[in-house]
């Protein structure tokens, strides 16, 4: 596993090896497993996420210099392209936040 949130009584962790998502909840219980997808293909270097305020999960996927945007269902819905992009979040004003590993440094895409 390489990150780890909690969103409304649920616990999900990204598993990049497969890529997919497992969601626990509360009690720690395994829900389901999800594999991601964007664009027809599987992500391909999922490293974190960030679930924003409507439940669309931003994922920064390296491996394809991109975030990709799913929504709640886990279907994809769009993808922004960014030079390797490593850690994700959003400010109070819903603006996406993300750091760069070939920029070095935090940018708003």
């Amino acid at each position: 596993p390489r990150d780890i949130k909690h969103y409304k009584d649920n616990i999900f962790i990204l598993d990049e090896s497969n890529p997919c998502f497992h969601i626990y909840n509360r009690d720690l219980v395994l829900q389901q497993s999800v594999v991601t997808r964007g664009e027809g293909q599987q992500v391909r270097d999922p490293w974190f996420f960030f679930i924003d305020n409507f439940g669309n999960i931003l994922i920064t996927d390296p491996g394809s210099d991109s975030i990709l945007i799913l929504n709640s269902e886990f279907e994809f819905i769009h993808k922004i392209s960014v030079s390797l992009p490593t850690g994700i979040t959003m400010d109070r004003d819903d603006r996406i936040i993300v750091t760069s590993h070939a920029l070095q440094n935090c940018l708003q895409p």
